[in-house]
């Protein structure tokens, strides 16, 4: 059986749709048969407890980025040379950063092929630390060329893509979508009810609004709460669970304070256990995502197989296969007034909130399994290619 390596610069502990992707190809690879190997960075007193090899590079908080952490892999003498040892056959890095720079590494190193698959709006990463747009530029820049040197090219629909061609690659890209790993799970509208309400006192007959991400002004988190505060003032009952951590969270308290809704948003935190959240996603009655950012975010799918519609940005990347209605909703625009009428016009019809949740579990979920047996099929046939084609493996090892 073939050797994969998956290099990432986020991973567990610290859990965002990226490292969940690695999670999931790492775990359905073994599954299958495959020796598979993750990258990621070392987290200070946490123990790995996956089912498969895990390499650890040293790392540092990147403290606008906290509690994400920046991997340190010339810091790491151990780690390389146990990497240098693995018998790989095939590369795939998930990042173009640090954990890409490596993957080219140790790619050349072996002479074998890279595969780098395109998450994430870089340039909106860099603009979070960086002040100048000459300097976002320069790095997004840096960093592109890590696709440049890879020998295939992944991104997850058409929209990340049209923003991959935007940052100036011109090369061939395969879309491959993400898969979910609640596909097909099961939880009882009545015993999800009771869960919640045991878990911050919602009543299970109370309209509930949820988000899940990164609680950080880039997801459009404040939006939420304020479209929240609306349909409250409108005379819904409504209440907001909000999961997540992260840079926003203590202002995102005290918004919700000053807006008098503090007794109706309820922060739960970050939620790892699956079958907790999953409970989550079938007591609400609406998801609600205004992220410009987000491509082909992972939660959407999430909610969709527990039968919860989400409410998206219509010109964002995140609402690339939504249909208005049909299975989901899209807001026409992100000032709050727009945003918040149609929030509260959702609210008004919970027939259709149920109609369209059932659609979407039908069309927009994709289990985890048959996305990655074709990731398996994909890498055999670059395997194959790579072995036929002289020219290609000179140009890997340049």
């Amino acid at each position: 059986m073939p050797v994969y390596g998956q290099f990432s610069d986020s991973y567990a502990p610290i859990m965002d749709g990226v490292a969940n992707v690695v999670q999931n190809y790492a775990r359905h690879l073994s599954v299958m048969g495959h020796r598979t190997v993750v990258v990621a960075p070392k987290v200070p007193d946490y123990a790995d407890t996956d089912p498969f090899e895990i390499v650890r590079m040293q790392s540092m908080v990147v403290p606008p980025k906290k509690p994400y952490r920046l991997q340190m892999p010339v810091f790491s003498p151990v780690s390389r040379r146990r990497l240098d040892k693995v018998p790989f056959d095939l590369i795939h890095t998930h990042s173009s950063m640090v954990a890409g720079a490596e993957a080219v590494r140790v790619a050349r190193r072996h002479g074998i092929p890279l595969v780098t698959t395109f998450h994430s709006k870089l340039r909106d990463d860099f603009a979070q630390v960086f002040r100048y747009d000459w300097l976002c530029d320069a790095i997004l820049q840096s960093f592109m060329r890590i696709y440049e040197k890879a020998d295939v090219v992944w991104t997850v629909n058409q929209s990340t893509l049209q923003t991959l061609r935007d940052y100036g690659y011109q090369g061939r890209v395969d879309i491959i979508p993400n898969g979910c790993d609640m596909v097909g799970a099961q939880q009882d509208a009545a015993e999800a009810a009771a869960f919640t309400q045991a878990l911050c006192g919602l009543p299970p007959d109370v309209p509930a609004l949820l988000f899940v991400g990164q609680m950080a002004l880039v997801k459009n988190p404040t939006l939420v709460v304020s479209a929240c505060a609306e349909a409250i003032r409108a005379g819904s009952p409504c209440h907001l669970l909000m999961v997540g951590e992260g840079p926003s969270q203590q202002a995102l308290k005290d918004q919700a304070v000053q807006l008098g809704i503090g007794n109706r948003v309820h922060f739960l935190g970050v939620i790892r256990d699956r079958e907790m959240l999953a409970r989550l996603y079938t007591r609400a009655n609406l998801f609600v995502f205004p992220s410009l950012y987000d491509n082909a975010p992972l939660v959407v799918r999430e909610a969709a197989a527990m039968g919860c519609p989400a409410l998206l940005l219509r010109h964002g990347n995140a609402a690339e296969g939504i249909g208005d209605g049909d299975n989901g909703f899209l807001a026409d625009s992100a000032e709050l007034m727009p945003f918040s009428q149609r929030l509260i016009q959702l609210l008004g019809q919970p027939e259709l909130l149920s109609e369209v949740g059932a659609r979407a579990r039908e069309t927009l979920a994709f289990s985890w399994e048959s996305v990655v047996r074709d990731v398996a099929d994909r890498y055999q046939e670059i395997l194959r290619e790579y072995v036929a084609q002289p020219t290609r493996r000179r140009r890997s090892q340049r």
